[in-house]
Parts: structure tokens; C-alpha cells; sequence
């Protein structure tokens, strides 16, 4: 499992400041910079160790340090000065996940986007020009390049050959709130219709449906949301059919589930399950998860929560 963080983000300090303090000039940075990844190789180490929860808010720090760091710094008169390159960091984090080891490992990197809007390069942290200034977005992968030309994405290895001869009009990544991407699926769209490829450029999916809403790690149920012909069902990462394509709406969701003689007012009681709830016609209906990934029956005359009915009916009324 790959969970991957790519995100741009402006220097910070620059220029000259009227305020008398400490100012750490650029290869005292350098310095820093060396310390600060030694404290990411370390907190990496957390995650071989089995302690993935602890790691992955220990990066949750590391990635907030310039939110953090800045109202800290300037409550001390501490000015940062960037080198120009700087102006622009592009930072590749992720976390690849051992079944056999039962381990998580992070890796995490800095880049430079060089160039301007409409014309991007990338730089190496050694000032190696990886890319030339001549593309329109860049999104830099594990192991790929996710490049935009001429209003076309195309995938190429980290040698700029090419992964795959196919090019999209459309290419999306879903992220979790701290930056990394939360599915190993990318969303890919060519003439109104939209499938899926892997973090490589591999085709997954076909583009074959109106509407496609990837999973996220952090359901429990790693299903796809599709749309064809105007019905709605869903599938999985390998494109077989979990939730039958012919309803007018569907939504998964998690419900609170009691056994007999627990009470629901204990918030210690109950246990989530996933459920997906479907409409066919006027009629509501509701399918649990099974543990083999598929879906139950439907329960009829089950209506979702009113949040869902008005999703529903927004759908309805297009």
C-alpha cells in the first residue's frame, strides 16, 4: 500500500525585516536541514517498529512545522532566509506498508518546482534540474511522474520514459487532510467518461462511466462509487461489480449496530458496520457488508439519514 504526500509550498522569512533578532543564514540551514532529516529517518523508524499511530503524528507535525514554526519564530524575532530556490518546495512523503513484516516504513523528500504558472520544472535538492520548465502541473509519485502537457496528463518513469501510451484529459488523486493521497487509484477521465490506473500509470479501470468517486483508506470498505447510463452502484479497485449498476442513487455509509441487552445511550456499546443504502424509485433500501468484501440482500424501507435524502434529491432535481 502506498500513501504518498506531493505539495507545494512558498518559502518563508524573506526579505529584509526592520525587527532586531537571530538570523540563520543559508548553510547554517543547511545544518538544520541535515538535523531535521535525521528526525524523520528516526520517526520513519517508528513505523518498522509497529508504532504507526505514533508516526504518523509525529509527521503529522513535521508537515504543520511551518504553521507551527512561524508564530513560534516570530514571537522570538528568529528570521528565516531561503535560498531562491526555495521559493517554491514540492515535498514527496509516503508510506509503504509491509504485510510480511506487518510493518509501515516512511519516506519523505524535498523538491523545488522551478519555472512559473503554465510552465513548471522540478529541481533536485542537490540543484539537479529533474524537469524542464515547460509543463502545466507536476505531481511527482513513488515511482512516477504525473505530467501535464498541452492540457493532456501522461505517466513516465523517474528516467522520462514513458509508463504507458495512454494520455487523459483528466487525471485526480484524493488526499487526507495532512497531504498524503488516501487511495492507491488514480481517477482518470478521456472524452466525458472515467476509469482508474495504478500510482505507476497502469491502467486499472477502463473509462467507461459518468461519474467515479474513489475509496479512501480511511473507510473500511475500499469500494468505488460509479455512475453509467444514469444508474448508480458501486465496484472495486479491480473493477468488479460490489453493488449492482442500476439504481437511481447510492451512498455508503456506517451504521451503529447493538446486540441484544446493550444499551445505546453507552457509548462504549454497539459495533460499526458498513452498509451502502440504494433508491429504486420511491423505495429506500439498505445492504450490510459481508465479510468477504460483498454485499447481503437489500432490506427494503430503510431510509438513510437526511443528509442523504437531500443528496438524493439534489441528483433528482439535475
Amino acid at each position: 500500500m502506498y500513501c504518498v504526500q506531493g505539495s507545494r509550498r512558498k518559502g518563508f522569512g524573506d526579505g529584509d525585516s526592520e525587527e532586531k533578532g537571530l538570523r540563520i543564514k543559508y548553510s547554517e540551514g543547511q545544518t538544520l536541514l541535515t538535523l531535521f532529516r535525521l528526525m524523520l529517518i528516526s520517526i520513519a523508524l517508528l513505523g518498522s517498529w509497529g508504532m504507526e499511530k505514533v508516526a504518523e503524528a509525529s509527521f503529522y507535525f513535521v508537515n504543520h512545522a511551518r504553521e507551527i514554526g512561524e508564530g513560534l519564530l516570530g514571537s522570538i524575532g528568529v528570521e528565516l532566509e531561503s535560498p531562491e530556490s526555495a521559493e517554491d518546495a514540492y515535498t514527496l512523503y509516503y508510506a509503504v506498508h509491509d504485510d510480511e513484516d506487518n510493518a509501515t516504513r516512511y519516506f519523505y523528500s524535498v523538491y523545488y518546482l522551478s519555472g512559473e504558472e503554465g510552465a513548471w520544472g522540478l529541481v533536485s535538492p542537490s540543484g539537479e534540474q529533474l524537469l524542464e520548465n515547460r509543463y502545466q502541473s507536476i505531481r511527482l509519485l513513488p515511482e512516477a511522474f504525473l505530467l501535464e502537457e498541452n492540457s493532456s496528463f501522461s505517466f513516465y518513469d523517474l528516467n522520462l520514459q514513458p509508463l504507458s501510451a495512454e494520455s487523459w484529459d483528466e487525471a485526480e488523486l484524493v488526499f487526507r487532510e495532512d497531504g498524503m493521497i488516501d487511495c492507491d487509484l488514480i481517477k482518470v477521465g478521456r472524452g466525458g467518461l472515467y476509469g482508474a490506473v495504478d500510482l505507476k500509470g497502469q491502467l486499472v479501470i477502463p473509462p467507461q462511466y459518468e461519474q467515479f468517486d474513489l475509496y479512501t483508506y480511511e473507510t473500511d470498505w475500499h469500494i468505488n462509487r460509479v455512475k453509467k447510463d444514469g444508474k448508480y452502484g458501486y465496484i472495486d479497485r479491480n473493477g468488479n461489480t460490489v453493488v449492482s449498476i442500476s439504481y437511481d442513487f447510492a451512498l455508503a455509509s456506517t451504521i451503529k449496530v447493538y446486540e441484544e441487552g446493550e444499551d445505546p445511550a453507552d457509548p462504549e456499546a454497539g459495533s460499526s458496520r458498513a452498509v451502502v443504502y440504494v433508491l429504486s424509485g420511491d423505495r429506500w433500501g439498505m445492504m450490510y457488508k459481508l465479510s468477504n468484501g460483498s454485499t447481503g440482500e437489500v432490506t427494503w424501507g430503510v431510509e438513510p439519514p437526511a443528509a442523504m435524502l437531500e443528496a438524493a434529491e439534489a441528483v433528482r432535481v439535475e
